[in-house]
């Protein structure tokens, strides 16, 4: 009873005091709104990948799939022809997967044999961004991912 009745005391000092109630109670819903207006817009991020596809088998078209599946990558084409790096500066890139020619091949002949699993692809990327850091790790994900499957 003495416990219920020292509550109640407590409470209407704590009330009482305009100074106590806006910093206990308003001002951190005050700033839990102003933060969640402030970042309310962030919204998923999505990098730029380019994609040289040199390979004419299945299996390239379908590591094509499996990136564009996964809706972290907007993938910038690059033709046959041009230097993937001269790509990474004119088209603003900062990542560049290059699938080179007999990938489908040397895919199948890897899955077939059971031996390690593992094909060649280059991935060249930008080191002095620090996003390019997350890019590679994702893109390597996948990668590991489809490899596996």
């Amino acid at each position: 009873m003495r416990i219920l009745t020292v509550f109640k005391i407590q409470s209407k000092q704590f009330l009482r005091s305009k100074m106590a109630v806006f910093w206990v109670v308003l001002f951190p819903v005050l700033l839990m709104l102003l933060f969640g207006y402030v970042f309310s817009d962030v919204g998923e991020t999505k990098y730029r990948l380019g994609v040289q596809l040199k390979d004419e088998g299945e299996m390239g078209e379908a590591l094509l799939q499996a990136i564009n599946q996964t809706g972290a990558f907007e993938v910038t084409m690059i033709s046959h022809e041009k230097d993937p790096r001269e790509a990474m500066e004119e088209e603003d890139l900062y990542v560049v997967l290059v699938i080179p020619d007999g990938f489908s091949q040397n895919l199948t002949t890897s899955l077939m044999v059971g031996g390690n699993r593992s094909v060649n692809v280059t991935v060249i990327y930008d080191p002095g961004r620090s996003d390019s850091g997350a890019e590679v790790g994702l893109l390597q994900a996948i990668l590991s991912d489809f490899i596996w499957v």
